[in-house]
């Protein structure tokens, strides 16, 4: 189980940045700030660490602390200078964000390349002699990784919808948030913001069900690797 979690915590992406992606679309800045904070601990690469620095800065610009959210986005756009704020941002965030990227234009430096973990090619099984029997177990192991193939193709493939559902209604609930603001009236702000958080819950569906996909289809294929002869 150790070998498993570190193998996933090496390939998968940072899970901890996806909650906290949904919580700033559900409008929830503190779940979202504790989520970035336990980010920190996961083998990142520099592009999430980027994305942990403008969702915290998102996150504090939402609770009116302006200073300490000019100072993540200046981090966010070190690590990535081609950095971009998620659809319908309010105008006020997007202007200092933007102000920000002037102040701090990219340095003509090539970056320093990210280092991937080696890749771990299995050794070659020599041929079978033509007079050797074929042993018993491959013709279970055979059908077995088929089904684990399958099987993880499968729940990929839900995982794939759940993310685009969840991405859809997220940026509806970001768009119905922003336009909650913008209401003549208390009654239609109200109601607006009530259709936010109804499409942020099915955001927050969509993104746990593409999570959880993710992760077994994740340990079929480790299960199908390690079957390998």
């Amino acid at each position: 189980m150790l070998v498993l979690a570190v193998l996933l915590a090496a390939t998968a992406p940072n899970p901890f940045l996806a909650e906290a992606r949904v919580h700033y679309q559900g409008l929830a800045y503190d779940r979202c700030l504790k989520r970035l904070d336990q980010s920190e601990h996961w083998q990142s690469t520099v592009e999430e660490e980027a994305q942990v620095a403008l969702y915290r800065g998102l996150c504090l610009s939402g609770q009116g602390r302006a200073a300490e959210a000019r100072a993540e986005f200046e981090r966010g756009l070190a690590l990535a200078p081609t950095l971009e704020l998620p659809a319908y941002t309010s105008p006020r965030i997007r202007a200092v964000f933007e102000d920000v990227r002037a102040e701090h234009p990219p340095s003509d430096a090539p970056r320093k390349p990210v280092e991937l973990p080696p890749l771990v090619v299995a050794p070659t099984s020599p041929p079978a002699a033509p007079a050797a029997p074929a042993l018993p177990a491959a013709a279970v192991v055979a059908p077995r990784r088929k089904g684990r193939k399958v099987a993880a193709a499968v729940v990929g493939g839900v995982g794939v919808a759940g993310l685009a559902a969840g991405v859809i209604l997220g940026l509806r609930a970001r768009q119905l948030a922003s336009e909650s603001f913008d209401a003549a009236f208390a009654s239609e702000a109200e109601s607006t913001a009530d259709r936010a958080r109804t499409h942020a819950a099915g955001a927050n569906v969509g993104y746990g069900v593409a999570g959880a996909s993710a992760l077994t289809a994740g340990v079929l294929l480790l299960l199908d690797w390690m079957d390998t002869p």
